[in-house]
């Protein structure tokens, strides 16, 4: 069980990985540094999108409208690192402070280190 729900922390952090790839690729093609027009950057842009809109179509359908700025995405990576820090610990069944080492993000540990235990956690992880 352990190690289907390191698999599934690590689904997630690739998706969040995905998800910024797509805005900063999203961002890049709007404000005309990266031609959109290029077949590579085309097929990576629809790629990103195949799999990023799934998930972000039913979250921009709940958010009000705003004038052209697209928080779902944002909405996205809160509700990924909802479900590494509290729904994986919780399905594990062990204490969260034993569980920050399943994520492979260090950045993701350190910030989970200091929520749970607090400071001094994130300075021993090396963060």
């Amino acid at each position: 069980m352990r190690e289907l729900i390191v698999f599934i922390s690590r689904l997630v952090d690739l998706y969040t990985y995905v998800v910024w790839a797509d805005v900063i690729l999203g961002w890049l093609m709007q404000w005309n540094v990266v031609n959109p027009y290029q077949p590579t950057v085309r097929s990576i842009a629809q790629m990103l999108h195949v799999v990023t809109e799934p998930l972000l179509r039913p979250i921009r359908q709940l958010l009000p409208r705003t004038s052209g700025i697209d928080f779902s995405p944002f909405v996205l990576l809160l509700a990924c690192l909802f479900v590494q820090t509290v729904v994986l610990p919780n399905l594990i069944k062990e204490p969260a402070h034993r569980v920050w080492d399943l994520y492979p993000s260090r950045a993701t540990r350190r910030l989970f280190c200091k929520a749970v235990r607090g400071p001094a956690c994130a300075e021993q992880s090396g963060g």
